[in-house]
């Protein structure tokens, strides 16, 4: 088979499945690899996703029948609806984690979730570098939707699931570069000559 059979056969599973209209074609395709073919379906809607899944399914059960690989994914794209502070994080095991904890509310289309986002106090002493000031939570706040954003934009191997990985770290590597791109960081460092600058607790 080959790109253009796979990719009218994927739609075909789709439209059967009733998720042929929340597909986002511009951001999904199909690529022709030596030894596979590789399909990326992008939802504007995470709550199609189970249908996309079992169409994924059963384009993999007829391909396989002739002989041929497919490797997929199925992502949706998520908006950042609101982003709230909830103090210290905290590990699997209850024990209290050098890092701060985000609450990130996401939508796509009719689902939303909740995530979390730790801001490590490493990650956080690299935004005080760069704003001249230790962050407040509000600051932060808008780091982390903007880090959930860039997250979220990803593609590929390289995408976040948040139904899958619903707890996501800011370390001090992905501060830096979070804070390399100019549209992040519209903070002016303040003028601290006359005023003391206390660390948030």
């Amino acid at each position: 088979m080959n790109v253009v059979e796979v990719h009218d056969l994927l739609f075909e599973k789709l439209q059967a499945n009733g998720v042929a209209e929340s597909v986002h074609r511009e951001l999904s395709h199909v690529l022709d690899f030596p030894e596979e073919f590789f399909v990326e379906v992008v939802l504007r809607d995470a709550s199609k996703m189970p249908q996309a899944e079992r169409a994924i399914l059963e384009v993999t059960e007829v391909l396989k029948e002739k002989g041929v690989e497919l490797n997929a994914i199925v992502r949706a794209i998520w908006e950042v609806k609101a982003v709230e502070s909830e103090g210290a994080a905290y590990g699997s095991t209850g024990v209290p984690r050098n890092a701060f904890c985000f609450r990130v509310l996401l939508r796509s289309g009719a689902r939303e979730e909740s995530v979390h986002v730790n801001v490590t106090r490493a990650a956080a002493e690299e935004l005080r570098r760069k704003a001249g000031v230790y962050p407040d939570p509000e600051m932060l706040e808008q780091v982390v939707r903007e880090f959930a954003k860039v997250e979220l934009s990803l593609g590929g191997l390289s995408h976040w699931d948040p139904l899958r990985d619903p707890e996501r770290d800011l370390t001090a590597a992905r501060m830096t570069y979070v804070l390399s791109l100019e549209r992040v960081f519209p903070f002016q460092p303040p003028d601290t000559s006359s005023e003391r600058v206390e660390r948030p607790r």
